[in-house]
């Protein structure tokens, strides 16, 4: 395991991957390493549920030496808005905290967003609400979930019959796709930048497990 400086010296993968950094009522939240402790004059905060968690083990991994990184997560909770539980509420209230308190020059949130429109009633509006609250203090980039397939992603790999090439906007699971769109069309309205994975690997109806670019580091699930 490569051993980092994020405060003290941690080895940031398992850590991550054992949820240290995630805010679980059964678990410590460990701020020594999850915190930024402003060596660079750069630093972002990722705020989400468990998909913000996937993607805090590749940004950790890209700040070291370049950016201060926070990491903030909650599974099953929705970032801003309406939750249905207090300690979702509990939790996006701290992280909110941190924001104000902190500062950082960008809070990415992240979320598998068609679990929680459709599940608990949250709307967009309040959503969007809560974003233009936060953006008082820091530049908020919301990121789109990345594509759900349909089945097991190693499933379709192995059943593809000649590898690199991609997979059929049918084995997405349609849902993904549609508040994808309506997300970046609706935040657009009211000036919160979004950034859309989906978009990024799929193209004509062909859908990447990877980006097929100079940079294949972002890798769907």
């Amino acid at each position: 395991n490569q051993r980092v400086d994020f405060g003290s010296n941690y080895e940031d993968m398992p850590k991550y991957l054992h949820h240290v950094c995630w805010l679980e009522s059964e678990l410590s939240y460990d701020s020594k390493l999850c915190e930024s402790n402003n060596k660079y004059p750069n630093h972002i905060l990722l705020f989400g549920d468990s998909f913000a968690g996937s993607l805090a083990i590749g940004l950790y991994k890209e700040s070291v030496g370049k950016f201060d990184f926070s990491s903030y997560q909650r599974s099953g909770c929705l970032p801003l808005g309406k939750n249905v539980n207090d300690l979702c509420g509990d939790s996006n209230e701290f992280v909110i905290s941190r924001v104000k308190s902190k500062k950082p020059q960008v809070v990415l949130i992240l979320a598998k967003w068609s679990q929680y429109w459709n599940s608990n009633g949250a709307s967009l509006e309040n959503f969007k609400d809560e974003l233009l609250k936060l953006n008082k203090y820091s530049n908020v980039v919301v990121v789109g979930s990345p594509p759900i397939w349909s089945s097991n992603l190693p499933d379709l790999v192995f059943n593809q019959p000649t590898l690199g090439y991609g997979f059929h906007s049918g084995d997405v699971v349609s849902d993904s796709i549609k508040m994808d769109l309506l997300m970046q069309s609706y935040l657009a309205k009211v000036g919160i930048p979004y950034f859309s994975i989906i978009q990024r690997q799929c193209r004509n109806n062909v859908c990447w497990p990877f980006v097929n670019s100079e940079n294949r580091k972002l890798i769907s699930f």
